[in-house]
């Protein structure tokens, strides 16, 4: 399947089989749906990932790409964050943080080689800054992100150990409080 396809796909929860999405991103007006039936899970290698990157970065903003899967059942979503994959060659500074077409080329490739995830959205930390969207991040967020109700932002403030989710409601972004964290694989295998 190609990237494309592969990117769009929506595991249906409780199935065996994919519900593919036509390729490229929704373009009707009614695409954006209202996410009050939209819950998250991070898995806590994700999560490590993420909070190790961001913490080896305590002065200065990084970012990555967050995969993993969706899950619908009757328009209620149910997003699993499995994978962070930090961005690489990008300019950051202390206040900003640019992807470069590098950054892009390089990320989707790595993400290309992970099989059965689709791109479910993005991190970036701000140090000591707090847990919140830039009108910058707002714009990218809407830009490259806006096609699909699912896809999330999350900043971590690393210095201040503080975290956030954001998400689409409607045609806004906002602050999620409907997030868990996934127990590590280890505790995984004995719980089920």
């Amino acid at each position: 399947m190609s990237l494309a396809g592969n990117w769009q796909r929506i595991v249906r929860l409780g199935a065996v089989w994919h519900k593919p999405l036509r390729h490229g991103l929704p373009s009707e007006p009614n695409a954006l749906q209202a996410t009050a039936q939209l819950s998250y899970v991070i898995t806590s290698e994700a999560q490590q990932r993420i909070d190790d990157h961001a913490g080896a970065n305590r002065e200065t903003e990084v970012g990555g790409l967050l995969v993993g899967e969706v899950h619908e059942d009757q328009g209620r979503y149910l997003v699993r964050v499995t994978e962070a994959l930090a961005a690489r060659h990008t300019i950051g500074g202390p206040v900003s943080l640019t992807f470069t077409g590098r950054t892009w080329l390089d990320i989707l490739a790595r993400r290309s080689q992970i099989d059965d995830v689709v791109t479910v959205g993005w991190y970036h930390s701000h140090p000591r800054l707090g847990v919140f969207l830039s009108e910058m991040d707002l714009f990218g967020h809407r830009h490259f992100f806006g096609g699909a109700c699912w896809y999330l932002a999350l900043v971590v403030d690393p210095v201040a150990d503080e975290q956030g989710v954001f998400v689409w409601n409607g045609d806004q972004i906002v602050r999620s409080g409907s997030g868990v964290s996934d127990p590590p694989a280890s505790e995984r295998s004995r719980l089920l």
